[in-house]
């Protein structure tokens, strides 16, 4: 996909990244012959230890309106603050001073070198309340389902 590309791009331009730098690889990764830099960290099944900084950078699949995965929705609920490529109306789901949306390739890396704990503190109010917004989003196929037997109960309720 056009994200993947993006990520194995940002990958392989990383060393212009002048912040201290965790990358973390997956098997798709490996298989896709992506050189892999020394100091990267294969990812298992947990992906716990990716969201225990303040930022992470989170590369949809695709950029385009209403398509959004847990890629930017575990930064959310870990009150990670995203480096965002991927939904181009994200600001009409989620307050915009809590992320950090790119267009590019050169923007996620100026991004990067761009945030300090002090930007993190000055989003924490955003952040906290992308947590919140967050929950709505989180297990729709449980709350499509309650609302698929309430309204089939009230169908039973009417049927003749």
């Amino acid at each position: 996909t056009v994200g993947h590309r993006m990520r194995q791009k940002f990958w392989k331009k990383s060393g212009k990244v002048r912040t201290p730098l965790k990358l973390f690889f997956s098997r798709q990764f490996a298989e896709d012959g992506v050189p892999l830099p020394a100091e990267s960290l294969r990812l298992g099944e947990d992906k716990s230890v990716v969201f225990a900084s303040r930022f992470h950078v989170a590369i949809e699949n695709c950029r385009m309106p209403d398509y959004f995965t847990e890629k930017i929705m575990d930064c959310f609920v870990t009150e990670t603050v995203p480096i965002y490529w991927g939904c181009t109306n994200i600001e009409e789901y989620f307050n915009p001073e809590g992320l950090i949306v790119c267009k590019s390739l050169g923007a996620l890396i100026h991004a990067c070198n761009n945030v300090t704990p002090d930007t993190y503190e000055r989003m924490k109010p955003a952040i906290q309340e992308n947590r919140e917004r967050a929950q709505q989003y989180i297990s729709v196929g449980d709350r499509l389902a309650e609302k698929l037997t309430e309204l089939l109960g009230k169908r039973k309720q009417v049927s003749v």
